[in-house]
């Protein structure tokens, strides 16, 4: 049932012991590991649930979250068209947010806006970036549910391949979707044994 779901972790005492050892840290002046310590603080004392979409361009990562998030918002087809990760979070004012280096620009959620981000994107000669989307949906409100969707490892584009391995650094699930009518390649399998099986992500569908 609903009531017995929760995604999110917090441990008073393990976050006392972890407190501990980032005051030892401070004593040693290990400045190295009290980075480390405060990431996993700051990691495990979010609220969100993030779950990172992952895998080779035209495997229906954009289409997956379109489903989950109840209506088709990102954009779709048989060409890469995810050039940056997409953060999509709940909120009640339905936005486009584009963050490229210093800048940050909104945008209504329309399709002229995608193009608009587009051409921006096209021309900012390989600075990074992501998309932050807000969506007015239960399932992302009601459970703190944040979707990363990201560009296909295997597009060619410069870049894309980090962009999914840095969404797959802070996340607390990894979705690898698979194409129902093409075998299961090699390179799927290698990126599934070597970039998320091997960073220990507590979930894997």
């Amino acid at each position: 049932t609903d009531s017995d779901v929760n995604l999110s972790f917090y441990d008073k005492a393990f976050m006392e012991r972890l407190q501990k050892l980032e005051d030892y840290c401070r004593e040693s002046n290990r400045k190295d590991l009290i980075m480390q310590i405060c990431d996993i603080q700051e990691y495990l004392a979010s609220k969100k649930f993030t779950v990172a979409v992952v895998g080779e361009f035209n495997r229906g990562k954009s289409t997956l979250v379109n489903r989950l998030i109840e209506r088709d918002i990102i954009p779709t087809s048989d060409i890469p068209t995810t050039t940056l990760p997409i953060r999509v979070s709940g909120s009640k004012q339905e936005i486009l947010n584009l963050r490229m280096g210093a800048e940050s620009k909104t945008y209504p959620l329309t399709e002229k806006s995608w193009e608009a981000i587009e051409k921006i994107r096209a021309n900012s000669k390989g600075s990074k970036g992501e998309i932050c989307l807000k969506r007015n949906c239960s399932l992302l409100m009601e459970h703190d549910l944040e979707i990363i969707d990201t560009p296909g490892v295997n597009s060619q584009i410069k870049g894309d391949f980090s962009m999914a391995e840095q969404a797959l650094s802070g996340c607390d699930c990894a979705v690898l979707p698979m194409a129902a009518i093409s075998p299961f390649s090699e390179s799927e399998r290698l990126f599934l044994q070597e970039r998320i099986i091997m960073k220990k992500i507590p979930r894997i569908m």
